[in-house]
């Protein structure tokens, strides 16, 4: 059965769902296939023109001839060649799933406001800087920084992969600069987001604070993450299960305080022999998605009146800063992030301003625990 999004083989033609088109790739490249009046064969349902066509081809290269303007590429031919070389990395080397999904998202998107059909030479950074611009209603400027990114690379394939391209066109396109998510909680808003979380919510919510890993690597731990070494425990997730892993290639090590040790232990006690349980269960009993996390945590935001600077990384940042203003070495707590040292000084070592001042205080004299049921509670 032919995987959504693949190319259907045949008879040395193949089908390309992306653009809707026919292609061959008998002189090494792949060369879109023409009808008699010049015009691409398209739709799945035409390869008996598609064979006729790759016949056509045959005969003209065995007499020397050709249509050279073929193997010059569309922008949809190098956005494909590089949503699949991304499927065929996750497929063969653990890459993340989110990743293809990522990369097809934006490549449909560049294609839509570009035209797939425009040549990719005639591109320009130009191009890349206005589609991310037109994106800002809809994207926030992390997620544009991203797409800007992948383009580049996707074209970088081609120059240096596929040998499509002999130059990139997009390269020197100015991105959106980095957004770094700084926002503190006080004590005040943690108690009230506490008070009024669920306690599925509360949960996830309690163990960012005393962890600092990332949300989307908190919602992915199961009982089959969590290792025991010199009888205390941790969590470790593989190069292809959290959000830099396809970049740095190594695992993802979470340390747990002892209160965190405390209720994993506990949570893994509730579902023994079965692996795939999540350690930070949802209200009904199964894993969260982060979509659904992040909207519930939104809807709390909102009802609760906090500032929208609150997201569910300022649980993250909340844990650098409280650390690295109570004397942590900045190298101690960037490998209980999972952060490189200068990303850690970058992100989060900085002077506070009064107002973060005001906002630490308090921080340290509380300490939230989990029980083994119920909501967790404050104790001072």
């Amino acid at each position: 059965m032919t995987r959504k999004g693949a190319r259907r083989r045949t008879d040395g033609i193949f089908y390309r769902q992306w653009n809707d088109t026919w292609y061959s790739s008998i002189t090494g490249k792949k060369l879109p296939l023409y009808d008699d009046q010049g015009q691409r064969i398209k739709g799945r349902h035409n390869e008996a023109a598609a064979k006729k066509a790759y016949a056509r081809l045959l005969l003209a290269i065995e007499d020397g001839a050709g249509r050279s303007a073929d193997t010059e590429p569309d922008a949809g031919d190098i956005v494909a060649d590089y949503v699949e070389y991304v499927q065929r990395r996750m497929e063969t080397a653990g890459g993340s799933r989110t990743r293809v999904v990522n990369t097809r998202t934006i490549g449909r998107a560049f294609l839509e406001f570009v035209g797939p059909e425009t040549k990719a030479k005639s591109l320009t950074p130009k191009h890349l800087e206005d589609f991310l611009h037109a994106q800002r209603e809809r994207w926030s400027q992390g997620t544009c920084r991203l797409a800007g990114a992948t383009l580049i690379a996707a074209f970088y394939y081609a120059v240096k992969k596929t040998r499509r391209l002999d130059h990139n066109p997009l390269a020197g396109a100015s991105l959106p600069p980095m957004k770094y998510r700084t926002a503190v909680l006080s004590a005040e808003e943690l108690d009230r987001v506490r008070a009024g979380a669920s306690p599925a919510l509360w949960r996830v919510c309690w163990f960012l604070l005393r962890t600092g890993c990332r949300p989307g690597e908190a919602l992915k731990l199961r009982a089959k993450h969590v290792h025991e070494v010199n009888g205390r425990l941790k969590c470790v997730l593989d190069a292809g299960e959290h959000k830099v892993g396809g970049k740095t290639g190594k695992a993802r090590h979470i340390f747990l305080a002892e209160d965190v040790e405390k209720y994993v232990r506990e949570r893994l006690e509730e579902v023994k022999g079965n692996p795939e349980a999540p350690l930070l269960p949802s209200r009904t009993g199964k894993a969260w998605s982060y979509r659904t996390c992040k909207d519930a945590f939104f809807a709390l935001r909102k009802k609760l009146g906090l500032r929208k600077e609150l997201t569910l990384y300022a649980f993250r940042h909340t844990f650098a800063t409280r650390h690295l203003a109570a004397g942590i070495s900045p190298a101690k707590v960037a490998v209980w992030m999972g952060n490189t040292l200068p990303v850690m000084e970058k992100a989060y070592w900085h002077p506070l301003d009064s107002d973060q001042e005001k906002l630490l205080e308090g921080l340290g004299e509380a300490t939230y625990t989990q029980p083994s049921s119920g909501r967790p509670q404050t104790t001072k």
